[in-house]
């Protein structure tokens, strides 16, 4: 018995010592890897929507990782301020002052990369509404689908035959939890929201590949300037900053990442597990409990 105690004991503590190595090897290969991360994606990044909210968190971390940057966004002061705030970092910047909704910007985003090495791209730029469907402006929910759909399809087609060539690249883009199902009050939201999700996964494997990355990122409830347009208030919210780090650790790791607590507990515990019936049952239930008009 002594002798069984003494070798359960060493292998206890070599459980141990195994466990602490691996979440330190883990941790090394990490950081080497967010430290090649410009080394891999190019010296070039577009962000849209970067002026505010989550398209302005991810500026902030690709600042850190030494990209110059393609800002795009709607307010000029905004963009100014940007600007010159990556350019302290003695980074270059390009903004561009464009409403993505409208399908002659987008031309304007390809002339302003043509002769730029970009690797990266973020797809940040949206906004939603809260009520009934048929309460709400119908112009206002086809524009959602002009913006968060046809735009973004659009700007994945242009610059994912210019990674398929260089034989690298990131694709970002920005879904929500509510993707996975319909969802009251936002209905139109949670519907291009499920297109982006298909469509991530799909453009994903297809340009695996070309080793080009794609991820899509579903935060749940986000402290930006999201809600105020919407008319909704959040209860309960995670930071643009967390969204944002997330998703740069996530790039080439993972398809689809669940930035924040709520959108984890959410998607893990119900994804799977219940009829769809009932899954949508109560993720209308949380939207309720966590969202105020």
């Amino acid at each position: 018995m002594i002798i069984l105690y003494k070798v359960n004991k060493k292998s206890k503590y070599k459980s141990v010592y195994t466990c602490v190595y691996t979440l330190y090897f883990i941790r090394k290969v990490h950081k080497l890897n967010k430290s090649k991360f410009r080394e891999k994606y190019g010296s070039w990044a577009v962000v849209s929507g970067a002026t505010n909210g989550i398209g302005r968190a991810f500026v902030e971390e690709l600042i850190l990782l030494k990209f110059n940057i393609v800002i795009i966004g709607r307010n000029q002061d905004a963009l100014n301020e940007l600007s010159k705030k990556i350019e302290r970092n003695n980074l270059q910047c390009s903004p561009l002052n464009l409403d993505l909704s409208l399908p002659n910007s987008i031309d304007k985003v390809f002339e302003a990369t043509d002769k730029l090495d970009v690797g990266l791209i973020v797809l940040s730029a949206g906004f939603g509404n809260y009520g009934d469907f048929i309460e709400n402006n119908l112009s206002d929910n086809c524009k959602m689908i002009d913006l968060h759909c046809k735009t973004r399809m659009r700007m994945c087609h242009h610059f994912g035959n210019i990674f398929k060539a260089k034989k690298r690249g990131g694709i970002i883009n920005l879904s929500s939890i509510v993707a996975y199902q319909g969802t009251m009050q936002a209905a139109n939201y949670s519907a291009v929201n499920a297109f982006l999700q298909n469509f991530n996964e799909g453009i994903g494997m297809e340009l695996k590949k070309y080793s080009v990355d794609v991820l899509s990122v579903c935060p749940g409830p986000v402290d930006t300037g999201f809600e105020k347009t919407a008319k909704m208030k959040f209860l309960l919210s995670s930071s643009a900053k967390t969204v944002a780090n997330a998703s740069i650790k996530s790039l080439g790791r993972k398809a689809t990442v669940f930035p924040g607590i709520l959108a984890k507990v959410l998607h893990y515990s119900l994804h799977g597990l219940l009829s769809r019936r009932l899954k949508v049952a109560i993720y209308n239930l949380a939207f309720k409990l966590l969202v105020k008009a």
